[in-house]
């Protein structure tokens, strides 16, 4: 815990901010786009999603937008790199 602070100390509080700004826009706008596209799904297709599907797309739409604000924000290559570490973690399974 005690390296997580001294990590944020070192930085910038307008990113900081930034990112809780992207995170906030990206979680509200995942639900409301998915809540829209369940409903679709349901009005148009007469289909009836269970939750686990549900859950699946808010998730999947959730990063698709994350991406999105990221690169608005001007964040995308801080988001690259944290990818590659990822699948450099995911690589030695």
């Amino acid at each position: 815990m005690e390296r997580f602070f001294q990590m944020l100390k070192r930085m910038d509080k307008i990113r900081i901010l930034k990112f809780l700004i992207i995170f906030s826009f990206t979680g509200i706008s995942s639900l409301f786009a998915s809540d829209f596209i369940i409903l679709s799904i349901k009005k148009y297709f007469s289909l009836s999603l269970s939750f686990y599907y549900e859950i699946f797309l808010i998730i999947i739409l959730y990063h698709f937008i994350l991406a999105i604000f990221c690169y608005l924000f001007g964040e995308f290559p801080y988001v690259l790199i944290k990818l590659r570490r990822l699948k450099q973690l995911f690589a030695r399974f």
